[in-house]
């Protein structure tokens, strides 16, 4: 194991890698240490090295790459109960069920929110969004928040625009935010609500690309609008046309669904090892 030892350690290098790194190119490339860049660049450079000489390294012949190695160990045969979410789990959806959510939450918009006809040309953009963002709707921004709560410089949206550092924190003051910002305070006299929505669903992927569309669509043609109201009219369309979804899905499976004929002997083999299974889903039961 001494090659996946010495991996590790030039993993754990990464940190004093970096420090060394911004000392040099401070001297070299002052633009990298620069606050719009936030040491992005140079980061990015360092890990792509260590990854790449972590690569290098062979691992033993009893070492199964595609494996999952645990920090505790776990006795699955312990386990007895066994339940699974539908929805992106046991259903793994295509790409083009998010163009479909997309499209069908954009034509409630213009039904029934009255929103400009222009709105039917906004193209959804596959790429632009992943789960785990947050919205600020207060402010009208879409940005990424790590663990801490730090704002992830580089990753802040108004619309489809990109938010300079600087911006940003003379927005917020700190990179920091306060969790009662993110999360409210319920142990006031008066509790204060959240500021921020977390969108952790894969169902809000295209839900936070049809919001940043229409933003950037109002933002570029100076037509002024309240972050929140249009957040909560995309949420409320998007999720409004889940039955129009199922019933299309419904009808059309191998153009939404990927299939997975692995999944039948993977239940028997949990039946006939005496497992109970169980399914937790908020999606219809015809439709499941």
């Amino acid at each position: 194991m001494s090659s996946i030892m010495s991996a590790c350690i030039n993993i754990g290098k990464f940190a004093k890698l970096n420090n060394n790194l911004l000392q040099i190119n401070a001297k070299h490339h002052p633009v990298y240490v620069s606050r719009n860049h936030s040491t992005r660049e140079l980061l990015k450079e360092a890990y792509c090295r260590t990854k790449l000489k972590c690569r290098s390294k062979k691992l033993p012949q009893d070492v199964n790459p595609r494996g999952v190695f645990a920090c505790n160990e776990l006795d699955l045969s312990e386990v007895k109960v066994y339940g699974f979410d539908y929805d992106y789990t046991l259903a793994h959806y295509k790409p083009t069920l998010e163009h479909l959510l997309y499209n069908l939450g954009r034509a409630v918009l213009l039904e029934k929110y009255k929103y400009p006809v222009e709105i039917l040309n906004l193209e959804y953009k596959p790429n632009f969004a992943v789960r785990g963002l947050h919205y600020d709707i207060e402010k009208g921004l879409l940005l990424k928040l790590d663990s801490f709560l730090q704002i992830q410089f580089g990753a802040v949206y108004r619309g489809l625009t990109p938010v300079s550092t600087d911006e940003v924190l003379k927005l917020y003051k700190n990179r920091i935010i306060p969790i009662a910002y993110v999360e409210g305070d319920t142990r006031a006299h008066k509790p204060n609500r959240a500021k921020m929505v977390h969108l952790a669903d894969l169902f809000s992927v295209p839900e936070m690309g049809l919001l940043c569309n229409v933003a950037e669509y109002f933002i570029k043609n100076h037509i002024d609008y309240h972050p929140e109201i249009l957040f909560l009219d995309v949420k409320n369309s998007v999720q409004s046309c889940h039955p129009v979804m199922h019933k299309i899905v419904a009808q059309n499976v191998d153009e939404y669904i990927r299939p997975n004929p692995d999944l039948r002997s993977y239940f028997q083999m949990l039946r006939d090892s005496d497992k109970n299974l169980f399914l937790v889903t908020n999606s219809p039961y015809h439709f499941v």
